[in-house]
């Protein structure tokens, strides 16, 4: 009953997001401060105290990582979340992951199918609801970088103004008609993953957590390639969000990304 009326006290502390707790698991030892001759009941050397005693038994037979992990399984499945990290291993890494998941939960909840807003992209909380749950639920390194990119925002303006775009042999007609509707491109490097689960995670993620009408396409493309790509896009971006750029650039860097996505043979 001690025991009960102890753990019952400590629920806050369990489903708390606190980082730093090393237990979860909480006990009130009846020690001779609570009834006559207490420390007499617990087996041990008699230099160590009661409640280093039990501590010590706790800790052979509960894994407090494991109990953990648990509770914040069932705090994510309140929200309708689960599995949200499966390309991390350790217990400590997926308290981690899922405990910064959780202090973004009611963000994520609500924007999830937002856009990216393109005039404030240069901040760098501005990325679309989908891009910050999945880098927040795969709990990727901190190098990786992977790019979200809307098809439709890469149709030009105005597809006669590029040169050799519309034309009877022009880039257009190496894509499929529906490429630019309800279609996402995600851009990764080759140098994301060591392991081929850890890339299969991470598609597995996007597919599953993507809107049900939208498509996503991946693009995985070799270290030098990426660094054009970032080059074009992050002069794409700032074109879109300057007013002073006229469309004809926006298409033609908008152009230009597309032959990154060109389908292969």
């Amino acid at each position: 009953m001690a025991d009960f009326l102890t753990n019952l006290h400590h629920v806050p502390d369990l489903v708390s997001l606190a980082e730093k707790r090393d237990n979860s698991t909480w006990f009130k030892a009846l020690n001779s401060d609570i009834i006559p001759d207490g420390d007499a009941l617990y087996l041990g050397q008699r230099d160590v105290s009661p409640d280093e005693t039990i501590q010590a038994a706790i800790k052979e037979q509960i894994n407090w990582q494991d109990q953990r992990n648990q509770v914040l399984n069932f705090l994510l499945a309140v929200y309708g979340e689960n599995d949200i990290q499966t390309n991390v291993s350790s217990n400590t890494a997926q308290i981690t992951t899922k405990t910064e998941f959780l202090r973004h939960i009611a963000d994520i909840s609500r924007n999830r199918f937002s856009a990216i807003n393109y005039p404030a992209a240069e901040n760098a909380g501005s990325v679309s609801g989908l891009e910050k749950k999945i880098r927040l639920m795969t709990a990727p390194d901190p190098d990786m970088k992977f790019y979200i990119i809307e098809n439709i925002l890469l149709l030009p303006s105005d597809p006669d103004a590029v040169e050799g775009f519309c034309n009877p042999n022009g880039m257009q007609n190496e894509f499929p008609l529906d490429f630019f509707s309800s279609r996402i491109s995600i851009v990764f490097s080759q140098q994301n993953f060591n392991d081929p689960l850890e890339q299969e995670s991470f598609k597995q993620a996007i597919e599953l957590n993507c809107p049900a009408h939208i498509l996503p396409k991946f693009h995985e493309l070799e270290p030098e390639a990426m660094t054009c790509f970032e080059n074009i896009r992050d002069r794409w971006m700032t074109a879109k969000r300057t007013t002073s750029y006229k469309n004809k650039d926006v298409d033609v860097l908008s152009a230009q990304l597309l032959r990154f996505f060109l389908p292969t043979t």
